[in-house]
């Protein structure tokens, strides 16, 4: 590809945007245009002009002609343009580049040959030793083809890789295997569970169950026979249609994966390296689609922030302010200059904080950082923009070099928390010999093996390490120097379009989506609402105000980004809203290009009385909460009128706190259920508030409760009563289970009402999915009295999928946020203190057998600040503890227990369950369930704990008076076994604990096992004593626990405010 045309597709300001123009070029390339010297901008215009009315196979031949061989060039061409006559057509660029469906029919599965031999035509002519980051950002998702599957596995690499080979007969010296060597990857045994399968005679007649597959296609094979063969679980199937894959090959391959290469390039360079021609056909999955757009959308942030680098250099006039840093990865009040700006965002990118969970997010944010840096850079005479110079391209590294001394340690960086490729700087001098020359001149750490695995993250317990996706990786040697210059086109202005305003009618009535409002039942400014009677406040955005007039005129900003159709959400607020009684505060309204909105219609049943002046204020928002328009409507001497006005919003509860990015949830008591009122915080600044408008019925609650405690029992007493972790198939399938369970808690939290009956419920789901709070942000849920028995499954709560994508299995909210359940002693966190921190411990004897608790809490003792381990096995020491002017820190529980008052100690279905599965365990494994059991027969009633030589009431603790002095210890309940499933927080151990004014308490919602039990609190105690917040600390474990492929660290709740501290940080 020649250089123009890369400059031209990098000023394309969208990936589906590149991608669609990138499969345009096929087309082009396949008529010849691209070598007759046409200009390419006008090139691809007329292929737009020219297409005709579209069929369902792009306006392809009839299926003769296909069935005599390929189409020509010229059919070729009419299907491609076919395809982009509407850029939501069905056509390459939904199915082969950016997919939402994997829907092909018979006519498109018989062109792709064609297709995608163009689209590999660029990596053939690529130079031999071209890093992967150097490549064209457009190639990447372009050298893979979407195909119907089952859900994917994972896109997640445990180092080391696992191959599987299925010949035994197949010609490699494994003990000489340059991968195995240097141990970063490890032979399988055939037919398990592998990272590669490797299969010399095509696929076999079962499933396959790995990350990749290696086939080798038969000569002769219909391009059909191979698409169709399915490949188990696989996110990637690779054709080698140049001979049967090779140790040359696989070595390539496992060394691409590890300096993060996306997988479709990967095995397309290694087949370059290893000389295989032509090129595999790779077939993908969704998942993989939607990997390779954040490699696409990574390599355009880096090249930006390089840009900025070098702009700054001589303009240091800070950026706009309306630019969306929080998208990107950094706090809002990051520099805006350009240097600081640009270094910022390479060290989001290395740490993995940019927002790919919807592209959209980082992508429309980073297409106007973009068009701000074509304005500022200078551009000289030929009208070039001036660029830093391009960096030297290192030497392809050798892959035939000997084996190093030693093997690395085990050791696993955190995805979560910026983790990267696999670190492999301990092989010495080893690693310089086998990378040739160009490894010599480069410095410590700045190699492609650069260390970035987080301080003192321990060892996996099978020594794997984890490859994170381009964006989490930290720059290579090449990297820190400013990228090579992009020739940048002039950016076409944004269309125009007639300026429009906010207009507010009143009306006579109630109406819905779709309805017509005659002028009948328009009411003018000075006509009075009749006495409860229907009515109906309209809010459109038009070109002329036919409502209710006063305010300026004043034209809303236009959130679009070209032509396309746009969402607007309205809020009320305001003592408005309570006088009218609004069934709904939040709705959306669609806003067309360069037409005027539908209008959201809010209803309410006008009161007896009217309060007079009375007012309310009317917002218009994006997604992301970006405040379009603010206009006032009052009512005042019985006159209605518009006006502008700074506007606050009320103070509903809950309160937001400090922290920048915050979903608080208030829950109040209501006759059938719950009502819940909403503050989103977005950036430091409170946003939106709003009541969701329905009611949580008790009976939906507790019907999800029962099958969400019903599928962690099983799991518990199940699956992993003799696990430390799941196989690599059974966590997939565990994460899509409880994906769904948690999508179902979605529905129930937000609705799931369409059309006319959607509500502001709905709404603010839908805002939450178009725009999601940032990783990291805070779920805050505060409670009335008389609402805080409500229980819901937070940790597992997920945005419905849409349909035709596969599930994000690390998208439970429980690993995405920090989630806090207040009482309102929470609302403001003691001072942390210093030095080292008592741990009042009350162990039961009865678990000694099972797991050495003493042991991991002595180890616990010796780290961050220390701790004093102070045991404690009666109740008369738990009270003494307890009442004690200077009570310990930490008040902790390693036992039996169950938490939460009950009419009975549990349900008779409950124990059931129990019963049911601990019968299917061995002897050794069902001993602690039936001991469980036999202490609930002859327990009494209410919550209470377990130690072996003592019983510990909510009674005996209800009497005892504790927690008198300024000093609130956290209390953890890490009741093994507890049978408390999902509590709520007014009444059990956790009430009596926050009635004491205990800072937090940490507790179970399942039955856990004592194995795991003891491991969370060794995971979690020393962070502890590091002096991370509680939330934070909290959502580190479960994102360490996920990682490792075990997802019961969602089971723990923290009630209490997630930024107190037990201690202060070191430093």
């Amino acid at each position: 590809m020649s250089d123009p045309l890369h400059d031209w597709l990098s000023t394309l300001e969208r990936s589906d945007t590149r991608s669609q123009a990138l499969a345009a070029l096929g087309c082009l390339e396949a008529v010849g245009a691209l070598s007759s010297g046409r200009d390419i901008g006008a090139a691809l215009a007329d292929l737009a002009r020219t297409a005709g009315s579209r069929g369902a196979d792009w306006q392809m031949p009839p299926p003769a002609r296909i069935a005599a061989g390929l189409p020509s060039v010229a059919d070729l061409a009419l299907a491609w343009r076919a395809a982009f006559a509407d850029t939501t057509a069905e056509g390459p660029v939904r199915l082969l580049l950016h997919p939402a469906d994997a829907g092909w029919s018979p006519a498109e599965t018989a062109v792709l040959p064609a297709v995608l031999d163009t689209l590999l035509a660029p990596l053939e002519g690529l130079a031999p030793f071209t890093p992967w980051r150097e490549a064209p950002r457009e190639m990447i998702a372009a050298a893979s083809v979407l195909r119907p599957d089952r859900f994917p596995r994972v896109g997640v690499w445990d180092w080391p890789l696992v191959i599987g080979a299925g010949d035994a007969a197949w010609p490699i010296d494994w003990g000489a295997f340059p991968p195995i060597q240097r141990g970063i990857a490890r032979l399988g045994r055939p037919g398990q569970d592998c990272d590669i399968a490797v299969l010399p005679a095509g696929l076999p007649a079962g499933s396959v169950f790995a990350g990749i597959v290696l086939a080798a296609a038969p000569p002769g094979t219909p391009f059909e026979a191979l698409f169709g063969q399915p490949a188990g679980d696989a996110s990637l199937v690779a054709w080698l249609r140049g001979g049967a894959p090779d140790a040359e090959l696989l070595t390539a391959l496992i060394y691409e994966l590890a300096h993060d290469a996306p997988p479709d390039l990967a095995l397309n360079w290694a087949a370059r390296i290893a000389g295989q021609t032509p090129l595999p056909y790779v077939f993908s999955t969704a998942f993989h689609a939607e990997e390779m757009a954040r490699a696409r959308l990574s390599a355009r942030l880096r090249a930006a922030a390089r840009r900025l680098v070098a702009l700054g250099r001589d303009d240091r006039d800070p950026l706009p302010d309306d630019l969306q840093l929080w998208a990107l990865g950094i706090g809002e009040d990051n520099s805006r200059d350009p240097a600081a700006l640009g270094a910022a965002i390479e060290q989001a990118l290395a740490r993995g904080k940019v927002l790919y969970d919807a592209e959209s997010m980082a992508g429309e944010a980073l297409a106007r950082l973009e068009i701000e840096l074509r304005r500022r850079e200078p551009v000289p005479s030929a009208g070039v923009p001036k660029m830093a110079p391009e960096p030297p391209l290192r030497p392809r590294p050798s892959i035939t070099a000997p084996a190093p001394e030693k093997s690395p340690p085990p050791r696993e960086s955190d995805r979560y928390l910026g983790g990267a490729s696999p670190d492999f700087s301990d092989f010495g001098s080893s690693l310089d010999d086998s990378f040739g020359p160009a490894a010599d001149s480069a410095t410590a750490g700045d190699g492609l093996w650069e260390e970035t695995t987080e301080a003192g993250t321990d060892a996996a317990e099978d020594g794997p390490q984890e490859s994170g996706q381009e964006e989490e990786s930290a720059p290579d040697q090449a990297d820190a120097e400013p990228e090579v210059a992009q020739q940048t086109a002039p950016q076409d202005p944004a269309p125009e379009e007639t300026p429009r305003e906010t207009d507010v009618a009143l009306l006579r009535g109630h109406f819905y989506p779709g309805d017509a409002v005659p002028d009948a039942n328009r009411l003018t400014a000075a006509e009075p609402l009749v006495p409860g009677s229907k009515h109906t406040l309209e809010v459109a955005i038009r070109a002329r105000r036919i409502g209710i007039t006063g305010a300026p005129s004043k034209p809303v900003q236009s959130p679009r980004k070209g032509r396309e159709d746009v969402t607007v959400y309205v809020a009320l607020s305001g003592p408005g809203t309570a006088a009218l009684a609004f069934e709904d505060s939040l709705l959306p309204l669609t806003w067309p290009f360069d037409q005027d909105s539908a209008p959201a219609f809010f209803r309410f049943r006008s009161p007896a009385i009217l309060p007079d002046p009375l007012s309310l204020s009317i917002r218009l928002y994006t997604a992301d909460l970006r405040l379009l328009d603010l206009l006032e409507l009052r009512r005042e001497g019985g006159i209605w009128a518009t006006r502008r006005a700074a506007g606050t919003l009320p103070p509903l509860e809950p309160d937001a706190g400090p922290d920048r990015d915050v979903l608080a949830l208030h829950i109040r008591p209501e006759p059938l259920g719950f009502g819940v009122e909403a503050i989103v915080r977005r950036d430091g600044e409170t946003r939106l508030a709003a009541p969701l408008g329905r009611t949580l019925l008790t009976a939906d609650v507790e019907a999800l409760l029962a099958r969400v405690r019903q599928h962690w029992t099983a799991l518990v007493i199940g699956k992993m009563s003799e696990r430390k972790k799941l196989s690599k198939s059974g966590f997939r399938t565990e994460c899509f289970d409880l994906r769904k369970l948690g999508e179902d808690a979605w529905r129930v939290l937000f609705g799931d009402r369409r059309g006319a009956d959607a509500g502001a419920a709905e709404t603010l789901g839908e805002m939450l999915r178009a725009a999601p709070l940032p990783d990291d942000a805070a779920l805050r849920v505060t409670f009335e009295p008389n609402a805080e028995s409500f229980a819901f499954p937070w940790a597992i709560l997920a945005e419905p999928t849409p349909r035709g994508q596969p599930p994000n299995p690390d998208g439970l909210w429980g690993l995405r946020y920090r989630i806090e359940l207040l009482r309102p002693q929470g609302r403001r966190p003691p001072a942390a203190g210093t030095g080292p921190v008592r741990i009042l411990a009350t162990l039961d004897k009865g678990f000694a057998g099972v797991v050495n608790h003493a042991a991991t809490l002595d180890r616990v003792a010796g780290t961050g600040a220390g701790a004093t381990i102070l045991p404690a096995t009666t109740l008369d020491q738990v009270l003494d503890a307890l009442e004690s002017a200077a009570p310990p820190e930490i008040i902790y529980f390693f036992c039996h227990g169950i938490a939460a008052s009950r009419a009975a100690p549990l349900g008779a279905d409950v124990i059931g369950e129990i019963r049911g599965l601990a019968e299917n365990l061995g002897d050794d494994d069902r001993k602690p369930w039936t001991a469980f059991l036999n202490r609930l027969d002859s327990a009494g009633a209410g919550a209470r704990l377990f130690t072996g030589d003592a019983e510990i009431s909510e009674a005996d603790l209800r009497a005892a008076n504790f927690f008198r002095q300024p000093k609130r210890p956290l209390v953890f309940v890490n009741a093994c076994q507890s049978a408390d499933l999902l509590p709520g927080v007014s009444s059990g151990l956790t009430g009596v604990f926050l009635d004491r004014q205990a800072v937090a308490v940490i507790g179970t919602e399942c039955p856990v096992t004592a194995i795991f039990a003891d491991a969370f609190a060794g995971a979690l105690l020393p962070r502890l004593l590091n002096g991370e917040p509680l939330g934070a600390a909290m959502l580190a474990v479960r994102r360490a626990f996920h990682q490792d492929r075990n997802p019961l660290a969602l089971l723990y709740t923290l009630y209490g405010r997630g930024d107190a501290r037990i201690t202060a940080p070191e430093g």
